[in-house]
């Protein structure tokens, strides 16, 4: 695993702050919280070795810049959307409690991740599943129908519990 790169000075009291109010205020996943840290490590060395030395300086150019050497660095697009993502929430912060004149972020589109289409499964596999489920007692023939009504429909799992009687 690669080392975290050292906040720059300029970056650190921010930086800690923020991530101290996602944690206290916001109530996020020490794990979400985290990988926010990651993320912004990763844009304030960026932006330490592009000759940032204060928080005002960054630009949209250079958040935009930092996002394409992301991608021609061969980091996928869902990496990249979550990495401006991060970015994002940090300079809307600063910007919100006015520690920033201006979000720097504001207007900087992040790179959608593809939308992946849902794979059919194969009728072999959702008949075995069918026929495991035996037995007359009401829950085993709920199962049984919620099956093959997924299956004969083509329904999504969250359309399907929203289905009423």
């Amino acid at each position: 695993m690669t080392s975290l790169p050292d906040l720059p000075g300029w970056a650190e009291e921010p930086v800690g702050r923020y991530l101290g109010r996602l944690l206290t205020q916001r109530q996020l996943s020490p794990h979400t919280v985290a990988a926010y840290e990651r993320d912004l490590r990763q844009f304030m060395a960026f932006a330490d070795r592009a000759g940032v030395t204060e928080m005002g300086v960054v630009d949209r150019r250079l958040i935009r810049r930092y996002l394409a050497y992301l991608s021609t660095r061969g980091y996928a697009r869902r990496s990249v959307s979550r990495k401006a993502a991060a970015v994002r929430g940090f300079f809307a912060d600063a910007s919100r409690r006015d520690e920033l004149p201006l979000n720097p972020a504001a207007g900087v589109m992040r790179p959608r991740p593809p939308h992946r289409l849902p794979h059919a499964l194969p009728a072999r596999a959702v008949a075995s599943a069918l026929d495991g489920l035996v037995g007359d007692q009401p829950l085993d023939l709920r199962d049984r129908a919620l099956l093959e009504v997924l299956y004969a429909t083509g329904l999504r799992v969250g359309e399907l519990v929203r289905l009423s009687v």
